[in-house]
């Protein structure tokens, strides 16, 4: 009997059954449907970090800048100001056809309290007589009509800048 209960013992478990699963039902092959915009996402290599956002997907939070706005530090607002200021002392020199083609533009760095700290730095341009005579007259005015009479709370903004004067300035 003991010679039974050895065998036994060295005889392997016998593997239990295992139920088989039933078979899975087989899925309708969903029809598929062009979808310009997913070729589109596909295509599109840009960083999506530099996408812009609107609407709900807008967050409430500012990451860059203020969370409040200023509209006045816009460099149109207070460019406009400068323009309209430098207008008043400027004598445009009659030009004719060539007049339509000049832009001088110029180096300004202003004071706190509108003056210039330096004088007007013209970046080359035009080598036409009438260009030298437009880009001096140009000069002149941004000297004489200063002190300029800009918003004191954004000196940062409008310290460094380059206008341009063309005929479209006025």
């Amino acid at each position: 009997a003991e010679a039974l209960k050895k065998e036994e013992a060295k005889k392997p478990p016998k593997p239990q059954q295992v139920k088989a699963a039933p078979p899975q039902p087989q899925k309708q092959p969903t029809e598929r449907t062009f979808d310009q915009s997913k070729i589109a996402a596909l295509l599109d290599k840009r960083d999506p970090s530099r996408e812009s956002i609107t609407g709900a997907a807008l967050n409430s939070q500012a990451a860059l800048g203020t969370a409040k706005g200023r509209a006045a530090d816009n460099s149109a607002t207070w460019g406009a100001m400068f323009r309209q200021q430098v207008e008043r002392c400027w004598k445009k020199p009659y030009g004719g056809v060539e007049a339509q083609k000049v832009e001088a533009v110029f180096t300004i760095k202003l004071k706190r309290d509108g003056t210039l700290e330096t004088m007007p730095v013209p970046l080359p341009g035009g080598s036409s007589p009438y260009f030298r005579v437009y880009q001096e007259s140009a000069q002149r005015a941004i000297i004489e009509c200063q002190p300029y009479n800009l918003p004191a709370a954004y000196f940062d903004e409008w310290k460094f800048f380059e206008p341009a004067f063309t005929e479209k300035f006025s």
